[in-house]
């Protein structure tokens, strides 16, 4: 009858499996040679020599018993590889739950079995034993195995301030709980108050808000607290506190109250661990989606970055594109599009100010001729002298444009036919002074002649500023080249009134 009157928990079980979970099953000697020491400590606490030949072989059953049982529960529990232990809802309610009560009851039954070979007669305990067995067993690993992985992974406990305030607002709730449930004053209050249920309040809070080993960390303390309490005779499982048996004592055979806490404690704990690896699969679920949301973030920003860099690498193509098809590649100035374009929207702003803007037309005299003589490279660099100088001696808004081989047009902002001869007399001069050393070392001189002409107000299209002008230098060219000439002012129409 003695052996079965186990502890309430026995702490082995759940060192053995939290042994071979942190460091693996190879580890099954240290199981075997814990199991030994702790039957060696349980003997000799009982006043019971632990080398007699009996006690030596509940010994050597025992330590089979517990070391086999632990080696199943690891198979269980480490099935699934790719989950962290304690941190996955259905691992907890799948693996754990269920090794740690196989654990108990392979153990119970083996160690009962060595019980039953030694004296027959102890069968009529049989059931009894093999239940209080299971329920200490398994007790056992469901409060000490989590605390082993949690205190290797974990330790040094660090916790904010925060949570250090929860903690020990935790702590002290559960001190205070248990002192009135659990201590002298528990036989003072009303029974609807003496309930260890007031236990979960900061057992719950603390599976929720705390880390995981702070959490189990409180739990074990409410075990040990509970347990001292009991043994003392104080609380609702208190030998003493129960006048009578409740029904599943009755079915087992036990007296007391001793399987209750034992249930209450294992159910206690099954729940805090199924409710942390809850709230850590909603905390890691909280982080997948920031660390998703931080990854699109960042693709959006480096997608928008990359579009960002196209649409600058595009927009400095197409100005790349505009200037190749508005500039003229051997002198850089506007080709006939482009100066026309821009022409246009030069002369519209100027007309809404009500400014004038004269335009001239330039062409190379004898162009031809060089060419000829001197070959097209040599020409080629005359028409780029030519824009050199005619641009420095221009202003820096005024536009020039090749309009055709040899002849330029070169539009004036803010300037009348007079500013504009003058302007077109200086260039003249400017261009007739301008020296070229051919290939032979001669040098070459050109001279341009310069047709000018006004925009009109009442003049819609451009183009008829452009005929003025050239009907200008054509006069140019036919008095003598070399020369300036503007255009002749029309008259009006007579009344025919």
């Amino acid at each position: 009858m003695g052996w079965f009157q186990t502890v309430a928990v026995w702490p082995s079980s759940g060192v053995a499996v939290g042994t071979l979970l942190l460091f693996g099953a190879r580890f099954w000697p240290s199981v075997a040679l814990g199991t030994f020491l702790s039957n060696i400590h349980y003997f000799v606490d009982s006043n019971q020599w632990p080398f007699l030949p009996s006690n030596l072989l509940v010994n050597l059953g025992t330590i089979t018993a517990n070391t086999l049982a632990a080696l199943i529960a690891h198979r269980l529990i480490t099935r699934d590889r790719d989950v962290e232990p304690f941190s996955d809802f259905g691992w907890v309610l799948e693996r754990f739950l269920p090794a740690a009560l196989l654990c108990g009851l392979v153990s119970s039954i083996i160690g009962t079995a060595g019980h039953l070979l030694l004296d027959p007669s102890w069968g009529l305990d049989l059931v009894p034993g093999i239940v209080g067995w299971t329920i200490s067993d398994a007790t056992g690993v469901l409060l000490i195995t989590p605390v082993m992985y949690f205190v290797w992974h974990g330790w040094p406990l660090r916790l904010t301030r925060r949570q250090w305030t929860e903690t020990n607002i935790q702590l002290l709730l559960l001190l205070i709980i248990g002192v009135f449930i659990f201590g002298p004053l528990s036989g003072k209050l009303p029974t609807s108050l003496v309930s260890p249920s007031f236990l979960w309040l900061p057992l719950l809070w603390a599976s929720i808000r705390s880390p995981p080993l702070a959490a189990n960390l409180l739990n074990n303390a409410t075990f040990f607290l509970v347990w001292t309490g009991t043994e003392r005779g104080y609380g609702p499982f208190a030998l003493t506190s129960l006048p009578t048996e409740t029904t599943l004592e009755k079915f087992l055979g036990f007296s007391g109250g001793e399987t209750s806490m034992q249930i209450f404690l294992g159910f206690t704990t099954a729940v805090l661990l199924l409710v942390q690896a809850l709230v850590g699969e909603q905390k890691r679920a909280k982080e997948g989606l920031e660390d998703l949301n931080e990854h699109l973030e960042a693709q959006v920003e480096r997608r928008t970055r990359d579009l960002t860099t196209e649409v600058e690498e595009r927009k400095a193509l197409e100005g790349k594109l505009r200037h190749l098809a508005y500039t003229d590649s051997l002198t850089g100035v506007l080709n006939r599009r482009g100066f026309l374009d821009a022409a246009d929207k030069e002369v519209s702003r100027i007309r809404r100010h009500g400014r004038p803007v004269s335009l001239m037309i330039m062409d190379i005299d004898h162009f031809k001729k060089i060419n000829d003589t001197h070959g097209h490279l040599f020409g080629d660099a005359i028409l780029k002298d030519c824009m050199t100088m005619a641009r420095e001696l221009l202003r820096n808004y005024d536009l020039v444009g090749r309009i055709g081989g040899e002849e330029f047009a070169l539009l004036l902002p803010e300037t009348d036919l007079t500013e504009a001869s003058e302007i077109g007399e200086r260039v003249r001069k400017g261009l007739e002074e301008l020296d070229r050393l051919d290939d032979d070392g001669q040098t070459v001189r050109f001279t341009v002649s310069i047709g000018i002409a006004v925009v009109r107000p009442e003049e819609s299209d451009f183009m008829q500023t452009m005929r003025r002008a050239d009907h200008a230098l054509y006069r140019a060219k036919k008095t003598g080249r070399n020369r300036v000439c503007v255009e002749e002012e029309s008259r009006a129409p007579a009344n025919q009134d």
